[in-house]
């Protein structure tokens, strides 16, 4: 047979394509990897930090503590690597796509040295602290050298995460060595704290060299190096390795699962007979319509289909996606749910999820969309669409009850989710909750009263206090909800204003410099809403100049209720006439008081 160039040219790239699966603990302690510079930094910010963390600790109680025979780990997903077969501290694997996942890996990794040295037998110790610091770091002939190098800031990264082994050292080093203006440093040690501080609430009032604390670090270790796995693609081609990394980010993974899904659904409805089969066949291509007729994808296939389970047929508080086709296949298996129901159920919740991105719900009006828009944007986070599936599914034609569920999710992923910052767990666990409270009752006012027991108006109070924002479109909403509660209009004509400058002019003596600068700049107390032209006018501008009726372009000239608030209280506010850290934290205690029960209730 002869084949084409194209064809044998096909071939030699498939010979050079290698996969593999490997836990975390074999893969780092086994080879090395670096960073091209045309990849992006080190980014991962606490929402990706948090969702990895719960993936932990959900690994550990699912795995490790109910002692299952049948463990199924946790999938870390694929990264794409360039190089040969064997990679060492000369000859590297260049990370395509993955460098993110690794890095906090190795992040983690250094924070539980720490506590590995408080476990109660040296013996112990020694054999849990070589089995961690080799997966960070190998021991060349001079010195050792980092499993991972960055293409931003190894040196740092190097020393904080790979050379100091204990919270004192790292201390020391940053005290030295912290650049507050790297990005990338900032995020390196933001990781760090965000896993010391996950660590310590984990092994929370458990006293060092016990029993319960050496279980509690060794399940950690365990889950980690063992239950944590992960698909390597490895290529010796760089065109194929970046085609790769582009087919995966396109499409993912998600689909690979709802098909496992549909096959063992299928499976069932064919013992069932031909019309459970045609009807299961029907309903699942409806599904997919329901699902690719999206807008956006904010959830993918498999997270509708778990979110549906969870709130349907589970009474556990959290059910992991990777969890979902185990605990069908079993329901299935017992015939405890008919192939033709589960079909049934995932399409019509898969459609309400559809209707809500559209906004194709009886009633729809703009109210119900600024809070959609909100939910969805500066305010998302994924676990709550049970909730809002459960709310369509029971309330359809009953529009003021729809509103009031849309109103109740909105602010309580405001409330405990951007002001409280409870734990991707801990709202997972709440709103699918409230699913099934919602499912299960027919009075709404139960459901209110299970949001108003989670959501207590003096904590909401008290964290508001000392809250800042995230992003500019976290700003944005916060102001211009309480700009709309006083004057009950939607406002189209804004820019975000920073009455303390993000990059203060020399009239602000040097504030920037400070310690707490990037703290308080982005507090909710130094936040205002403002006409275009004004924010450009005033943007670096000192407050006696945005406070100036004898310019043209000040607080004075804008329309926004808070800018006239502003001027009417700033003599409590200021400090001796400068906007200063503490004039910030008053005005926002003042928002607090007035404001953040009002504007964001627990009541429908």
């Amino acid at each position: 047979m002869n084949l084409s160039k194209e064809t044998k040219m096909s071939f030699n790239l498939i010979e050079k394509l290698t996969s593999f699966s490997k836990s975390i603990g074999d893969l780092l302690s086994s080879n090395h990897f670096e960073i091209p510079d045309n990849q992006r930094e080190y980014r991962w910010s606490h929402d990706e930090l948090e969702k990895i963390w719960d993936d932990l600790i959900l690994t550990i109680e699912g795995d490790i503590e109910s002692n299952s025979t049948n463990q199924m780990g946790h999938f870390l997903g694929a990264i794409v690597v360039i190089g040969n077969n064997d990679s060492d501290a000369i000859s590297r694997w260049k990370i395509i796509d993955g460098q993110q996942r690794l890095t906090t890996i190795t992040i983690l990794m250094s924070c539980m040295l720490h506590y590995i040295e408080k476990l109660s037998e040296k013996r112990d110790q020694n054999r849990f602290h070589n089995l961690v610091s080799n997966c960070i770091k190998s021991a060349q002939l001079d010195d050792y050298t980092a499993r991972i190098k960055l293409n931003r800031e190894n040196i740092f990264y190097k020393q904080l995460i790979v050379d100091s082994e204990d919270k004192a050292e790292k201390n020391k080093y940053l005290t030295a060595a912290y650049d507050a203006k790297s990005e990338v440093q900032e995020n390196l040690v933001n990781a760090s704290n965000f896993f010391y501080k996950a660590i310590d609430e984990y092994i929370k009032k458990i006293p060092e060299q016990s029993e319960a604390y050496d279980i509690k670090i060794k399940n950690i270790i365990e889950a980690l190096t063992r239950n944590f796995y992960i698909l390597v693609v490895r290529t010796n081609n760089l065109w194929m390795a970046y085609r790769l990394f582009e087919t995966l980010n396109e499409r993912g993974l998600e689909l690979s699962q709802a098909d496992l899904i549909k096959n063992i659904i299928l499976q069932h409805a064919k013992q069932t007979g031909s019309q459970s089969l045609e009807n299961v066949n029907s309903l699942w291509s409806s599904l997919i319509d329901y699902y690719e007729d999206q807008p956006s994808k904010p959830l993918d296939l498999p997270q509708i289909i778990q979110f549906s389970y969870a709130y349907r047929h589970q009474n556990k508080k959290r059910v992991k996606k990777e969890q979902i086709f185990d605990f069908i296949a079993e329901d299935l298996r017992r015939a405890n749910v008919e192939a033709v129901e589960f079909a049934r159920e995932f399409t019509k919740d898969a459609s309400n999820w559809r209707s809500f991105l559209l906004g194709e719900i009886k009633g729809w009006d703009q109210e119900v969309q600024v809070s959609q828009q909100a939910i969805l944007g500066p305010l998302w986070k994924s676990h709550c669409a049970p909730f809002i599936m459960a709310a369509i599914d029971k309330y359809a034609e009953n529009t003021d009850e729809l509103k009031s569920c849309i109103r109740l999710t909105e602010n309580y992923l405001f409330r405990q989710g951007l002001i409280c910052k409870d734990s991707v767990s801990a709202l997972q666990e709440f709103f699918t909750e409230a699913a099934r409270t919602l499912k299960n009752n027919n009075d709404l006012e139960k459901v209110i009263d299970f949001f108003v027991k989670k959501s207590p108006d003096e904590s909401f109070k008290e964290q508001f206090c000392i809250a800042r924002v995230s992003s500019a479109n976290q700003g944005i909403y916060i102001i211009k909800k309480i700009e709309k509660y006083k004057k009950n209009e939607i406002l189209n004509n804004h820019s975000l204003e920073y009455i303390l400058p993000k990059k203060p002019g020399p009239e602000w003596g040097g504030i920037e410099k400070s310690d707490t600068f990037k703290l308080n700049i982005n507090k909710i107390g130094n936040l205002l809403l403002v006409e275009p032209e004004i924010n450009r006018q005033m943007r670096n501008k000192a407050i006696r100049q945005k406070l100036s009726e004898d310019t043209n372009y000040s607080y004075k000239q804008s329309d926004y209720f808070l800018c006239k608030e502003l001027i009417e209280k700033s003599e409590q506010w200021l400090d001796n006439g400068i906007w200063s850290f503490s004039s910030i934290q008053r005005r926002q205690d003042y928002i607090a008081e007035k404001y953040a029960n009002i504007v964001w209730p627990m009541k429908a």
